[in-house]
């Protein structure tokens, strides 16, 4: 981990920007005072220069801070989490990680470390408690001197992307190996429940009790008995696939679901919990389900609204209409909410994958224009309309940014990977464009990541082979854009993975491992273009890569609002003249043509060789050295004899004894100083 300098005044100054509230503590402590009174403590004080301060997350901002009390134990975690480019703090003691982007309701929780007699190891604060920030001294009295609390990451703060409160802290219990409750006081009956809850199968040796105890969570929720049974059908469906099944056939388990009903047995107090909630779950069930047509995705959980011809997820919607309404709801009563949502509602319908739905109407790439039909588009921009091919709808801000810095030989390049977005298959090919730091390589596919909202996602390529969660993300996603890429790619067989199958299998954030169809296209920019290993040649370049060049030299004014202008002012523009695009104007180069490119670009004695050199019918000798010494002197780039050797025997050259035989000076065009290797 790198050590980031110190700077209070910043770090106060960060913080207050994201969400926490900062106030002064005396120096030399961290036991606050008087100024500090929980949630209600005054914003803005003044903290002077030789004195601590506190942060404490603003209640409706998301916020919270983990606290680990052992340094070396979560030593992994926290290097990890600096690999990701967080913030973490290391403390005298421990670390403190701040989040924001968190959802529900926030709350101090304390988690268990089982292996040590149920020992507290994790706090993560909320509204009513602090940690010391960044910059602060204390005296430690093990060591009998000062200590200052460090960033040891980045400069920004982990976004928790609007995951609900208890689904985080959920995460944290499994990555971190604890509990958020001591065993001794918690009900092993409970804990069933809860693992039926959130989807979970039963441990090993618990299926018995289990699936009482998920029979009688369902009676108390108001489930019939045989929704009971088709919500407890598909857990056990998942327990049959694990490593604890116990060969239980689902007759025995129906028997046990049975008994509860027949009895009519249901947990103690009506809630499981233990709360005694007024809330009438049923009732807001039913209501919200007259005149809606709704549908549950049974792997996830996920709960999707049928909007104007396409489905729109709306379980964070949902979650926010259900405690606005009912402040005093609690989380038992929003799980109840699922559990019935998901067993009066039907699965996900097959949707017509030749359907595109917007405001005025569903296009068909089939008709090319808007159409009639009653079924569900395969997917929908319920805030743009549809604009036919003219060319006052054509989007000129976002259209020069694709194309006036590109060769007009490579236009139909661009189409076809534009108009792969807004088709339902998945596109072998990465659009790769490439060309010099600050000449709006980018720009053009972070627009369309604004512009296309839920089916687009933006990431950095190593974050993406290295973090299943976000893999787990692109369900759904049709433009997948890889900020600049590296000049080394670590995992060809990932990335031929990636475009190269379309039954793909991830796990998410709490959710079980899933299966879906990809329909992805990958766009990403870069300066420089990795060598690629000859045993992945035929591969890449003749089915995964398309090369795009951006030829301008002068770097663009920085404009930090230009990409959010040009998707709210040519957002539907931009989708309809995609979906405009004809057959005729839309094809990929040829695997010949990417190698050719690419190797110049890739390779800085390929490069050099068709720049700098051709076959001569004399019989002239030059030194393979020779040429690797006028390399380094015309480009900087520094090779090996063997490098030059395999580069000229490639192209056709014959060398004996380190001598390149049959070579001389290419000649140069009239007025020509060099060739242009730029492509």
């Amino acid at each position: 981990m790198t050590q980031v300098v110190s700077d209070k005044k910043y770090y106060i100054e960060l913080f207050r920007k994201n969400g926490f509230n900062c106030f002064p503590i005396s120096n030399g402590t961290k036991i606050a005072d008087y100024r500090y009174k929980g949630s209600k403590t005054q914003f803005n004080q003044a903290i002077k220069d030789d004195e601590n301060y506190g942060y404490i997350p603003i209640q409706g901002f998301g916020t919270a801070i983990i606290d680990f009390d052992d340094k070396e134990k979560y030593r992994p975690f926290v290097e990890h989490m600096v690999s990701k480019g967080c913030m973490v703090v290391e403390t005298p003691h421990g670390w403190h990680i701040p989040v924001k982007g968190l959802a529900g309701n926030i709350t101090k929780i304390e988690l268990f470390d089982y292996a040590v007699q149920d020992k507290k190891i994790i706090e993560i604060q909320g509204i009513n408690h602090y940690c010391v920030g960044v910059g602060s001294q204390i005296f430690d009295d093990e060591i009998q001197q000062m200590a200052t609390y460090v960033n040891r990451g980045t400069q920004e703060i982990w976004d928790g992307n609007n995951i609900d409160f208890h689904q985080f802290v959920d995460e944290i219990c499994e990555q971190c190996k604890v509990s958020a409750h001591k065993r001794n006081n918690r009900s092993s009956y409970e804990n069933m429940r809860k693992r039926f809850i959130d989807g979970k199968p039963p441990t090993k040796g618990t299926s018995n009790d289990y699936f009482f105890q998920a029979g009688m969570q369902c009676n108390t929720d108001g489930l019939t008995r045989h929704e009971a049974l088709e919500k407890i059908r598909i857990v056990y469906d998942k327990w049959s696939l694990t490593d604890d099944f116990s060969q239980r056939s689902w007759s025995n388990i129906e028997t046990k679901v049975n008994e509860v009903y027949d009895k009519d047995l249901k947990i103690r107090n009506g809630r499981p919990n233990g709360t005694n909630s007024k809330i009438d779950t049923t009732k807001i069930v039913d209501e919200f389900l007259q005149g809606r047509k709704i549908y549950s995705d049974r792997d996830t959980h996920e709960i999707f609204e049928n909007n104007n011809g396409f489905l729109e997820k709306i379980n964070n919607s949902l979650h926010k209409y259900l405690q606005k309404m009912y402040r005093n709801m609690e989380k038992s009563d929003y799980n109840s909410i699922l559990f019935k949502l998901e067993g009066q509602t039907p699965d996900m319908p097959t949707t017509n994958k030749d359907l595109v739905s917007f405001k005025n109407g569903k296009f068909s790439h089939t008709a090319h224009g808007l159409v009639q039909s009653d079924d569900i588009a395969d997917m929908g921009f319920r805030n743009y309309n549809y604009l036919p091919p003219t060319t006052e709808n054509h989007p000129k801000k976002f259209l020069s940014i694709m194309f006036d810095n590109v060769r007009k030989e490579e236009h139909p390049r661009i189409k076809a990977g534009l108009r792969s977005i807004l088709r339902n298959y998945l596109d072998p090919k990465i659009s790769i464009t490439h060309g010099l730091s600050g000449v709006g390589k980018s720009t053009g596919p972070e627009i369309l990541v604004i512009v296309l909202g839920v089916y687009a996602l933006s990431v950095s390529l190593d974050d993406f082979l290295n973090d299943r969660f976000i893999r787990a993300k692109i369900k759904g996603i049709r433009l997948l854009v890889f900020q600049d890429l590296p000049k080394v790619w670590s995992d060809f067989s990932q990335i031929k993975t990636l475009t190269g199958e379309q039954l793909r299998t991830e796990r998410g954030f709490m959710q079980d491992a899933i299966s879906f169809e990809s329909k992805l296209k990958v766009w990403a920019s870069c300066n420089y273009l990795p060598r690629i290993p000859e045993d992945e040649q035929n591969a890449m370049y003749s089915r995964r890569l398309s090369l795009i060049h951006n030829v301008r030299q002068e770097q663009y004014p920085e404009d930090s609002a230009l990409i959010g202008r040009v998707a709210m002012e040519e957002g539907e523009k931009i989708i309809s003249w995609i979906l405009n695009l004809t057959d005729e104007e839309c094809k990929y180069e040829d695997g010949k043509t990417v190698k050719a490119e690419w190797e110049v670009l890739a390779s800085p004695e390929i490069g050099y060789l068709t720049t700098n050199w051709e076959f001569s019918d004399t019989d002239s000798k030059i030194p393979v050295i020779a040429l690797v010494d006028d390399l380094k002197e015309k480009t900087g780039e520094e090779i090996n004899i063997k490098q030059m050797s395999d580069a000229l025997k490639n192209r056709g050259y014959v060398i004996e004894k380190n001598m390149i035989k049959n070579i001389k000076v290419r000649t140069r065009p009239s007025g020509q100083e060099r060739i242009d290797t730029s492509i």
